[in-house]
């Protein structure tokens, strides 16, 4: 398990005051989710670096590639000139030690839930000398999130098809935490197992033996298509899963990696919809 930075503001040289309103502060996002803050008020901040949000697939334009935001490439963020580095307080902990010898300013957010995911984007904003706006942004986020909650919880188990064995993904986790604010219930509550990523959790195949969600909702490390196949595969060959896969019949969705690889921040509210859209249009499952 990782050490986590403090969730507010590192100063990593002397505290910077307030740009002034001519000042653009320059960004470079370890943390994707910044890059939304800087098209909210694009006259007050500038991502300048950033990780990529697709694998292969590196920042548009002329910002700096950061490569993976697993294992960003630090030796280009010097090319970027950043005020401020953006980063994961949990994933990106072990690299304080060399961020630091950059000298530069470092804000870290604490990405694993929606409030405090939001809370460090307001702080961003605020460190660009535009909180209001930002915050504005960020109520209006949680007010689109709290508009599509469905009616009646449904029992979900969400499942993180990494190489190997799978892992349930928690309420630990942005993505989890988001689903619960959605009305999605959590089938692998109070289980527990294996955590070698903070917030997904490897179950024994007695635990998952004892599960029998209505929904199962596969994260994709790799291809989605693939991921699905390799899921239904998972649930009528293997005897940890059967019952899983007797219990939720066809309802097994692959979330679109284009809304859940990465926290969306600003954007969560059109994950969300993604999600919904999509479970609509296999037909809604049992509520």
């Amino acid at each position: 398990m990782s050490r986590a930075l403090p969730c507010q503001v590192l100063l990593m040289a002397a505290l910077v005051a307030t740009p002034a309103a001519a000042d653009v502060l320059r960004i470079a996002a370890l943390v994707p989710a910044a890059a939304g803050v800087a098209r909210e008020i694009p006259e007050q901040a500038r991502v300048v670096a950033q990780v990529r949000t697709r694998p292969g697939t590196p920042p548009a334009g002329d910002v700096v590639d950061l490569g993976s935001p697993h294992s960003p490439e630090l030796e280009s963020l010097t090319l970027a000139r950043p005020d401020v580095i953006v980063i994961d307080a949990h994933m990106h902990a072990a690299l304080a030690e060399k961020l630091a010898r950059t000298q530069v300013e470092i804000l870290a957010i604490d990405t694993r839930s929606v409030a405090s995911t939001l809370d460090g984007l307001v702080a961003l904003g605020r460190r660009a000398g535009a909180e209001a706006q930002v915050r504005r942004a960020a109520e209006r986020t949680r007010a689109e999130l709290d508009a599509l909650r469905l009616a009646e919880p449904i029992d979900t188990l969400t499942i993180f098809a990494a190489p190997g064995v799978p892992m349930v993904v928690t309420e630990r986790t942005w993505a989890g935490d988001l689903l619960a604010q959605l009305g999605f219930s959590n089938a692998a509550s109070g289980t527990e197992g294996r955590e070698s990523f903070p917030g997904f959790v490897q179950l024994s195949d007695e635990a998952l033996a004892g599960l029998e969600p209505d929904v199962l909702l596969v994260l994709a490390h790799g291809n989605p298509a693939e991921t699905t196949a390799g899921m239904r595969r998972r649930l009528a060959r293997e005897a940890a899963w059967r019952r899983i896969g007797r219990a939720v019949g066809e309802r097994v969705y692959t979330l679109d990696p284009a809304h859940f690889r990465t926290n969306p921040g600003l954007d969560l509210p059109q994950a969300a919809r993604a999600l919904l859209e999509q479970l609509a249009a296999v037909g809604a499952p049992p509520q």
